[in-house]
């Protein structure tokens, strides 16, 4: 890779923004540029030197979906990855509505993530296994109808 992928860290837990910034330095395809507590504030850092991929953690649904779409709107070039703890699938399909372009469970390992950001950079989402189920089954016309990458867990 040429020059490498530019991330941005949200999570409101501080240990979690440093292991996930530890991954990424560790890459030589992959530069952490910034860290942040909440969406909202990513939306300034944006402003300044957007990143290629923001990985987050989802806080409150409604406003984190909210930011997800204002992020895809105003900096349509940044990727989203959503990376959770939370396995609501209701979650995963409106922040997939809002523009997010992968949805992760915290439970993957470092390579896997640091692929999934190459993936997603590279103009292709990324979803966890149970969400590319909800989306080969075809249960709701709303959403994509696109086969998905599936990362193993």
């Amino acid at each position: 890779m040429d020059t490498p992928i530019k991330i941005a860290i949200v999570d409101p837990h501080k240990i979690v923004r440093e292991s996930l910034k530890s991954i990424f330095k560790d890459s030589p395809d992959m530069l952490f540029v910034g860290e942040t507590r909440l969406l909202s504030q990513m939306l300034s850092l944006c402003k300044e030197s957007p990143p290629d991929v923001v990985v987050f953690e989802f806080g409150s649904k409604v406003k984190d979906i909210w930011l997800i779409e204002r992020l895809h709107n105003l900096y349509p070039q940044v990727k989203v990855l959503v990376l959770t703890g939370n396995m609501d699938m209701e979650y995963a399909k409106d922040a997939i509505r809002a523009g997010a372009n992968g949805y992760l469970y915290k439970g993957i390992g470092t390579y896997a993530l640091q692929q999934a950001v190459v993936t997603i950079h590279n103009n292709k989402p990324m979803f966890d296994e149970d969400i590319e189920k909800i989306f080969s089954l075809g249960l709701n016309s709303n959403y994509p109808s696109f086969s998905l990458p599936v990362l193993p867990l």
